[in-house]
């Protein structure tokens, strides 16, 4: 039986000479070319190919061997039939084609085509096509084991722990159809010269927000307090979680030991990193609450030695008991160990500034991870000028590959204000329009996280006009850079 090809090996002139070949051998007909590795699913479903001649060198979105191990994942999903070759130039004991051998059994691995490929293809699949490259079915199979893994962990972040919830009040009801945390907002209406309360059900979509720096000292963990302090207000539960990788920075940022101190507990206050690595499970209420916001932090004595995937999926999935959960990773957003949580993110702010110093130094480091997840960024300017905004946002957006960039002004009182125990959004320190024109910024960036009508919605009705104007104003002239702020006593 004549085979339906579809071929792709990132190279048009070899993908002639191979159509050529195919069909001048009777092998089959071509039915369609592919030029990008994520239009081979799409393909295949449109013309249900029954072989699929691909190369490594087709161009993807990440370009590499992940990938197309997900792509063959999915084309398998469909059909167990296909017949799929792969072409490519490495050693025969690369660990990556023994891995393919479980789903491909025609491997073309010299960077060249053998004389006797036509035959290979004309006859059904044998064992003895891949036998040379099962040497390493043991290292295979322990990768596998740890993908297994690696998905387990990613369906507790995403998912959350429900049946050990540290959670202290009821639970809002959950529909079958939607995971969305239920609200009521009380809004006030004249009926027949009456006044009336009317609650109005909103759904807030739980979310996980990662905060990460840009380099060292951008403010990924004040602008994460700032921010999650900003939607308590609105009357949202927020929890802040901090990287069990990045070097500790909340135990003084909230005054921890104050906190402490206040829990009145019989037992000593252990965070819940510790919990997890020692009891792999957490007590309830031990997280620390400041300002409305409940901070899943760790202690300054903490020795985290032996952490690893599953701890941080544990530590994730227990604080997604708050619909609103940031993850502060600090400087870690090109470290291995936090793609996990990266990928599960909905959002991920990414806090920069205009130091071309610091910003191009350290924007290598992650320019390959921020390609794979720019679809959800969100990039902050902390600590921006006048100057700096006009002469660097273009170069920012470029690089970061954003269509905006949030400018927060130089505020030097901030970090006396925290570590003073104070919030910025009640400091006698900050002037009433600084705060404002701040609150502006923040509620632009909370309509991204969270959509502009529920956004709306959930800010106060007596504030709501002037805090519209205060919005439209700041998108008439976002254009514009923003002005250094005055940030002595009121």
């Amino acid at each position: 039986m004549r085979q339906t090809i579809i071929i792709g090996t990132g190279n048009e002139q070899l993908d002639d000479l191979i159509k050529s070949d195919l069909e001048e051998a009777a092998v089959g007909s071509v039915v369609a070319t592919v030029t990008t590795r994520n239009t081979v699913v799409k393909r295949f479903m449109e013309t249900e190919a029954t072989l699929l001649f691909i190369g490594e060198e087709l161009v993807g979105d990440e370009g590499t061997d992940e990938e197309w191990e997900r792509i063959i994942e999915d084309i398998r999903r469909i059909s167990m039939q296909i017949r799929i070759v792969y072409f490519c130039d490495r050693p025969a004991d690369d660990l990556f084609l023994t891995r393919l051998t479980y789903s491909v059994f025609d491997i073309f691995n010299e960077g060249k085509l053998p004389p006797t490929y036509l035959d290979q293809l004309k006859n059904p699949p044998a064992y003895k096509n891949i036998e040379k490259f099962r040497g390493k079915v043991a290292e295979a199979a322990q990768e596998i084991a740890e993908k297994s893994r690696e998905q387990r962990a990613e369906e507790i972040i995403r998912e959350g722990i429900k049946e050990q919830q540290p959670k202290k009040t009821k639970p809002a009801k959950e529909s079958k159809e939607s995971k969305e945390v239920i609200k009521e907002v009380v809004k006030e209406i004249v009926e027949r010269e009456k006044l009336v309360h009317v609650y109005e059900r909103l759904f807030v979509k739980p979310q996980l927000i990662v905060i990460a720096s840009a380099f060292p000292g951008a403010g990924s963990s004040i602008i994460a307090r700032m921010l999650s302090e900003y939607l308590v207000n609105l009357t949202l539960q927020v929890g802040v979680c901090e990287s069990p990788y990045s070097p500790y920075s909340y135990f003084e940022l909230i005054q921890c030991s104050k906190l402490i101190r206040e829990l009145k507990s019989e037992n000593e206050w252990r965070s819940w990193h510790r919990q997890i690595l020692e009891d792999e499970t957490i007590e309830i209420g031990t997280e620390l609450i400041t300002k409305g916001v409940g901070y899943i932090i760790k202690h300054r004595d903490d020795v985290l030695d032996n952490w690893d995937m599953m701890h941080t999926a544990h530590l994730v999935g227990f604080a997604r008991h708050y619909p609103l959960l940031v993850y502060d990773m600090s400087t870690g957003i090109s470290d291995e160990r936090e793609k996990i949580i990266l990928r599960q993110a909905n959002k991920v702010i990414l806090v920069s500034g205009y130091d071309p110093l610091r910003v191009n130094r350290d924007y290598k480091q992650y320019e390959e991870t921020l390609r794979t997840i720019r679809d959800k960024v969100i990039v902050i300017s902390n600590k921006s000028t006048t100057w700096l905004h006009k002469e660097n946002e273009e170069g920012l957006k470029k690089a970061y590959g954003v269509n905006r960039v949030y400018p927060l002004p130089v505020i030097p009182a901030m970090p006396d204000i925290y570590m003073s125990g104070e919030s910025f959004w009640d400091s006698a320190f900050i002037k009433v329009d600084t705060r404002e024109q701040v609150k502006s910024v923040f509620a632009e960036i909370a309509e991204e996280l969270l959509t502009s009508d529920l956004i709306k919605k959930l800010i106060n009705k007596d504030k709501q006009g002037f805090m519209n104007k205060i919005i439209n104003k700041f998108r008439k002239d976002r254009k514009q850079p923003p002005a250094e702020l005055d940030d002595s006593p009121a």
